[in-house]
């Protein structure tokens, strides 16, 4: 497994495009990234059924004036080069049951971006996330832009 170069401005998302994981915060923390780092890029890897959610998204996007700094990427079942191309991992998830994208971007060394979950073990410590509370659009933005100016 490659270890990403964390030389991109590139920040992933990776989920299924359903309520509880947020995407649409993703957009909106990505509007605040883009007004500190221009050349960033929010990366949603994944898909959902829920066609309503589906044109919210793309609304979203475009209503934010992200088109050219939001890439929809659909699903993928080899996320390898995803994670070794980015150099931030962004999860709004609700809650989760196992966070298998944590995973995946640490095995990858990629930094996490993430929503408190303080009841999943892995998020004890900290070491490579940097947690705000639920909801915190303006915190999670201001912790990626630290990030990609590191």
């Amino acid at each position: 497994m490659a270890r990403a170069k964390l030389a991109s401005h590139d920040v992933l998302w990776v989920g299924r495009f359903s309520a509880e994981k947020r995407p649409l915060d993703a957009i909106q923390i990505m509007a605040e990234v883009v007004r500190s780092v221009p050349d960033a890029r929010l990366r949603m890897l994944g898909s959902g059924p829920d066609e309503a959610l589906n044109g919210q998204i793309r609304r979203e996007i475009e209503d934010s004036g992200l088109s050219g700094s939001v890439e929809l990427c659909g699903y993928h079942p080899e996320v390898g080069p995803f994670y070794e191309a980015a150099s931030v991992y962004l999860s709004t998830s609700r809650y989760e049951g196992f966070p298998m994208g944590l995973v995946e971007s640490k095995s990858h060394g990629v930094p996490c971006v993430m929503y408190e979950l303080p009841y999943i073990e892995m998020c004890r410590g900290g070491e490579g996330i940097s947690a705000v509370k639920q909801r915190d659009i303006h915190g999670a933005a201001e912790a990626i832009v630290a990030l990609l100016a590191d």
